[in-house]
């Protein structure tokens, strides 16, 4: 499933507050007889979970996460969610840049240059970026015009191609796609209004 399962309606970042959680991997490791081991990734890159512990919630907000649930149907669709450790290209708090991350390099024909975050030597496509934070620049000079994010909002398409040999930089926020871990959202009635004792989300494929 992937864009057709997508409700492009952001989860709401107030009833985030005090997510827990990070990226998997998936690796199978084999013991040999002399004590050796054989170690293969069975994914390529790696997948995110949060758990939510929501001990008490306001009545308005026992409703607003019962009817996102509702809209999504449970499991069915995904939506983006903002990774509270993770939704910006800039490290460590610091301002977004447009020369935070290398997109590639020009080859005067190529207009379209998709969007990722690097982590050391491991790139992560991005595949919600969030509108109105893309910054790019060619060459090292930031462009003000001229460029456009796509309409799935994974990359960055030039109205004309940045010339052969020149850097492609840019900088920007991302959402993560996202979808409940569970068809049963258990609300608990409590003294403010409402608690729930565990929630968890994990990231999707689009």
């Amino acid at each position: 499933m992937g864009r057709e399962s997508f409700r492009d309606v952001a989860f709401p970042e107030e009833i985030a507050i005090g997510a827990r959680g990070g990226p998997s991997r998936h690796t199978d490791i084999a013991s040999l007889a002399s004590g050796a081991e054989v170690r293969r990734a069975r994914w390529t890159g790696s997948r995110r979970s949060w758990q939510i512990a929501l001990p008490s919630l306001e009545a308005a907000e026992a409703a607003r996460l019962t009817a996102f649930f509702e809209a999504c149907g449970g499991r069915r669709l995904s939506f983006p969610f903002r990774d509270p450790f993770d939704h910006a290209t800039a490290e460590g708090g610091a301002d977004i840049s447009a020369n935070d991350v290398s997109l590639g390099v020009g080859d005067g024909s190529r207009t379209v240059f998709p969007l990722i975050k690097t982590y050391d030597e491991y790139e992560r496509p991005i595949g919600l970026c969030v509108e109105g934070s893309l910054r790019i620049a060619v060459d090292g000079g930031e462009l003000s015009t001229g460029f456009a994010l796509s309409t799935e909002r994974d990359a960055v398409i030039f109205d004309t191609p940045p010339t052969d040999g020149v850097a492609v930089t840019g900088g920007f926020l991302f959402d993560t796609p996202a979808r409940f871990a569970s068809d049963d959202l258990v609300l608990q009635l409590g003294a403010r209004g409402a608690s729930v004792p565990s929630l968890e989300l994990v990231e999707v494929l689009l």
